[in-house]
């Protein structure tokens, strides 16, 4: 299956909109049963998302609380390079994996030490039209990777971006839940 078709299906899975979620007007995300109004959409979110997306399909992880927080490790682990929304959502997620399932959670960290990912590599068409096997075999290692104490002293330091990161954007998701309900 082409990383194209994947990601139809994973849209399709997930009831996420064919093209990712660009097309609206707001970037929501889902905690459990409620929809929290996150801000207004724009393109560099929609660039993030898009690798974001793919990510998650070539580590077949799911888009619930846990699979975002797993997803977040990884690409925390590998890095978002320039995207610098996801430097900022990636460790608030990242406590979602922390707090239900932490050995999962530092694993994937840890994978996504030793991988590559599309925040840092081409990524475009091109991209989409390989096989979802012929990415995992460009991204992830060929073995699992083993523990160095600079992997637990990154891992630490993710974890207190997301607690700031938190404390940051209460606020910010408060204020356009609110001001999304008056629009």
């Amino acid at each position: 299956m082409t990383v194209q078709d994947a990601l139809r299906k994973y849209y399709l899975d997930n009831q996420i909109p064919l093209d990712g979620g660009g097309g609206e007007k707001w970037a929501t995300y889902k905690i459990g049963p409620f929809q929290i109004v996150a801000f207004p959409n724009f393109a560099h979110r929609m660039s993030a998302i898009a690798r974001h997306d793919v990510h998650h399909v070539v580590n077949q992880l799911e888009t619930t609380s846990l699979g975002e927080g797993l997803i977040a490790a990884w690409e925390l682990g590998s890095g978002c390079g320039k995207y610098w929304i996801s430097w900022c959502m990636e460790p608030q997620a990242l406590w979602w994996g922390i707090l239900m399932a932490p050995r999962r959670t530092f694993s994937l960290f840890l994978l996504g030490r030793r991988s590559r990912n599309f925040y840092h590599e081409k990524f475009d068409s091109e991209t989409l039209n390989l096989s979802v096997g012929q990415v995992r075999t460009f991204l992830l290692p060929k073995q699992i990777p083993s523990f160095r104490l600079i992997d637990g002293v990154a891992f630490f330091a993710a974890a207190i971006l997301g607690l700031f990161m938190i404390a940051v954007f209460i606020p910010i998701y408060l204020f356009f839940s609110i001001f999304s309900f008056f629009k």
